[in-house]
C-alpha cells in the first residue's frame, strides 16, 4: 500500500488528551479533553498512515486503569487500520 505525502517520511504516532490546549492544561482520558485524537486517527486513516499510534494517560497515576480502559471505549468508532 502506497502512503501519501507526510505519511511517507513517518514511523509512529504519540497522542494524550488535554483537558485546555494550553499549557495549564492536564492530562485526561482521551475523549474526555480538547483533543479531536479520533480526528486525528481518521486522517491517518485518510493518508494511508498504518504505523503504530501510542496513546499517553498520565492522570491518576494511583489508578490508571479506569482511565485508560475509558480512553480505548472513547475510540471504538474509529476507523480500523489501514493494513
Amino acid at each position: 500500500m502506497k502512503t501519501v505525502g507526510v505519511a511517507a517520511r513517518l514511523c509512529d504516532s504519540h497522542r494524550k488528551d488535554a483537558t485546555e490546549a494550553a499549557a495549564k492544561g492536564k492530562g485526561t482520558a482521551v475523549g474526555k479533553g480538547v483533543i479531536d485524537i479520533p480526528g486525528v486517527l481518521k486522517t491517518r486513516v485518510g493518508i494511508r498512515f498504518a504505523s503504530p499510534v501510542a496513546l499517553e494517560y498520565e492522570a491518576s497515576a494511583d489508578d490508571p486503569m479506569p482511565g485508560i480502559l475509558e480512553s480505548f471505549a472513547s475510540l471504538h468508532p474509529v476507523p480500523a487500520p489501514v493494513g
